[in-house]
C-alpha cells in the first residue's frame, strides 16, 4: 500500500514539476565507456522543449542534434561515471531552441536523470545587469583617468559641507592623501575660517537657488604657495529635482593672472610713451609749421615789395613771374596747413556729443556760400541722422567733401551735390551717409588711392589743393569706428558712402 503511494505521489510530481525532468539509460561502446544515453521518460516540462516530438528508445544526440557543438554531453557522460552530480548553465541554440538552461545530473543506479530549468529571462537580466555594471565602471575609469590627470582642482561636497570626492590634485595640494581628507569639512582640510564660511554661504545658496557659483579666491598651496584660483561650483541633482552635492572645479591662474598684469603694465607704459610721442610730434608740427612759413611769408612780402618797386618797369613777361610766384607761395601755405592739420586730427581726445548732421551741413552751406555763389552750385540734403560723435570732426569731414565736391565741378555745369542717408539694419547700430555729386569724377581705379596723402588726380595748375583732403576725412570717419568707400566716373561725378556709429563704444573718440 505504502510502496503504491509513493508511486502515485512521485507521478503526480513528476508530471506537474515546472522544471523539465528527463530520465536516460547509459550507452556503452565496445570499450565499455558511455558514449550516449537512450531517452526513456520526459516529463511534460521537457516535452514542450521538443515540440512534443517521439523520444522513447532514441539517443539523446538523436533527439537533440546540437548538442554535439556544446560539452553538454561530456557533463552528462562524466556524470554517469563518476556518479558526482553536476549543476551547470549553458546556452543552447539549436533543434529549434533558443534559450539559457540550468542543468542539474544526477545518476540513480544505472539511469542519469537531468532537471533542465530554462533561465534564459534570468540570464538576459543578469547580462544586461553586467554590461550596465561594466559600462559604469569603464565610465568611472575615465572619470577617475580625466580627474587623477588634470591640473585642475575637481572636488564633490554633500550637503553637510564635507568633501565625498577629490581628486588627485586637491589632495597635493592640500599634501594629504584620500584616507586623511574625503569624509572630512572645509576647515580639516586646512581652509582658513574666511574661506571655510565663503563656501559653505555659497553651497547654501547653491541649494537654495539650484544656481551655480563662479568666483576667485587665493589661498595657499602645500608645495607653491600663495596661489591665485578660478572656481565654479554647480549643483548635482536628484530624479526629483532636488540637490543632492556640489561638484566643484577650481584651476590654477596664477601665471595668467600675472600675465595679464605685465601685459597691462606693458600697455600702459606703451600708452604713456605714444601720448608723450604724439605731443612731441604735435610740438615739433606747430614749431615746424611756424618754421617753414617765416620764410614763405618773406618770400611773399618781399615778391609783393619788388613788385610795386618795379611797377611801371615790369613786362608782362615779368607780372606773370611775379604772379606765379604769389600763386606758389599762397599754395604753399595752404599745404603746411594741411599737414599741420593731418598730423594733429589723432592729437585731441574728443567727447562724444549728439550731433545733428542736418545742422552740421546748414553751418557748411553758410560758410561755403560764397564758393556756392560763384559757382551756382547746390546742397540737397534732408533727414540726415542725429549720431554720438566730436562735433568739430564731423563737420571738417563734411567740409572737406562738399568742398572737394565744388573744387572739382564741371565747367560747363553748376555743382550740385546731394547728400542722403538711411539706418542699417537695426542689430548694427549704424548709418549710412551718402554724398553724390555731378563733378568731373574719377576712375574706379583710383577708388582706394584716392584716400592716401598727397594723392592727387588732376593737374595743381588746374585745381588748387594740397592732397589731404579725402586723407583727412578717412581719419576722421575711422576715429568714429566707421568706414569711407568712393565711387567715380569720368566726367559722371563722384560718390561717397560714409558709414558711422550711431552711438559710440567708447567714452571717448
Amino acid at each position: 500500500m505504502e510502496l503504491t503511494e509513493n508511486k502515485d505521489l512521485f507521478k503526480t510530481v513528476f508530471s506537474s514539476a515546472s522544471s523539465g525532468i528527463a530520465v536516460m539509460q547509459a550507452v556503452y561502446n565496445d570499450k565499455n565507456r558511455v558514449e550516449d544515453f537512450l531517452m526513456l521518460l520526459f516529463n511534460p516540462a521537457a516535452l514542450v522543449t521538443i515540440d512534443n516530438r517521439d523520444y522513447k528508445n532514441k539517443l539523446y544526440s538523436e533527439v537533440f542534434p546540437s548538442v554535439k557543438q556544446t560539452d553538454i554531453l561530456e557533463k552528462f557522460i562524466s556524470v554517469a561515471e563518476t556518479g558526482v552530480t553536476a549543476n551547470f548553465e549553458r546556452w543552447y541554440d539549436g533543434d529549434g531552441i533558443k534559450s539559457w538552461f540550468h542543468f542539474t545530473v544526477v545518476r540513480q543506479d544505472n539511469l542519469l536523470v537531468v532537471t533542465t530549468e530554462d533561465i534564459t529571462e534570468t540570464k538576459e537580466t543578469e547580462i544586461n545587469l553586467n554590461e550596465a555594471l561594466a559600462a559604469v565602471e569603464k565610465q568611472k575609469r575615465l572619470y577617475d583617468s580625466i580627474t587623477s590627470n588634470t591640473p585642475d582642482l575637481v572636488y564633490v561636497f554633500d550637503l553637510d559641507y564635507k568633501f565625498s570626492y577629490a581628486n588627485q590634485a586637491l589632495l597635493s595640494m592640500w599634501g594629504k592623501s584620500a584616507e586623511d581628507a574625503i569624509g572630512f569639512g572645509l576647515r580639516d582640510n586646512g581652509y582658513e575660517e574666511w574661506h571655510a564660511q565663503m563656501h559653505e554661504r555659497e553651497i547654501d545658496d547653491i541649494v537654495a537657488n539650484k544656481k551655480a557659483i563662479r568666483g576667485t579666491v587665493s589661498f595657499p598651496h602645500a608645495e607653491l604657495g600663495s596661489r591665485v584660483y578660478d572656481y565654479i561650483l554647480t549643483p548635482v541633482f536628484k530624479d526629483n529635482g532636488e540637490v543632492e552635492s556640489i561638484a566643484g572645479i577650481t584651476r590654477d591662474i596664477t601665471e595668467s593672472k600675472q600675465a595679464a598684469e605685465i601685459l597691462e603694465k606693458l600697455v600702459a607704459d606703451r600708452t604713456k610713451e605714444l601720448q608723450r610721442s604724439n605731443g612731441d610730434l604735435q610740438q615739433f608740427a606747430h614749431v615746424a609749421s611756424h618754421d617753414l612759413k617765416e620764410p614763405i611769408r618773406k618770400i611773399k612780402t618781399f615778391t609783393s615789395r619788388l613788385e610795386e618797386h618795379l611797377k611801371d618797369k615790369l613786362d608782362a613777361t615779368a607780372i606773370r613771374f611775379m604772379e606765379r610766384i604769389q600763386v606758389a607761395t599762397d599754395r604753399m601755405f595752404t599745404m603746411i596747413d594741411g599737414v599741420l592739420a593731418y598730423s594733429t586730427i589723432n592729437g585731441d581726445i574728443q567727447k562724444p556729443e549728439l550731433v545733428n548732421l542736418n545742422e552740421v551741413i546748414k553751418n557748411i552751406e553758410t560758410d561755403l556760400e560764397v564758393s556756392l555763389q560763384k559757382t551756382e552750385g547746390k546742397i540737397h540734403y534732408q533727414d540726415l541722422p542725429t549720431l554720438e560723435g566730436a562735433p568739430v570732426l564731423l563737420y571738417q569731414l563734411f567740409y572737406n567733401l562738399i568742398n572737394n565736391s565744388i573744387k572739382f565741378a564741371n565747367t560747363d555745369l553748376p555743382p550740385s551735390i546731394t547728400i542722403s542717408a538711411q539706418k542699417e539694419q537695426q542689430e548694427t547700430n549704424f548709418a549710412q551717409i551718402t554724398l553724390v555729386d555731378n563733378g568731373i569724377g574719377f576712375e574706379p581705379d583710383h577708388a582706394e588711392r584716392i584716400f592716401e596723402t598727397f594723392t592727387r588726380l588732376n593737374p595743381k595748375d588746374r585745381y588748387e589743393g594740397t592732397g589731404l583732403g579725402l586723407s583727412l576725412c578717412k581719419k576722421i570717419v575711422e576715429r568714429h569706428g566707421g568706414s569711407i568707400q568712393a565711387k567715380g566716373t569720368p566726367g559722371e561725378g563722384a560718390k561717397f558712402i560714409i558709414t558711422l556709429p550711431l552711438k559710440q563704444k567708447d567714452a571717448d573718440i
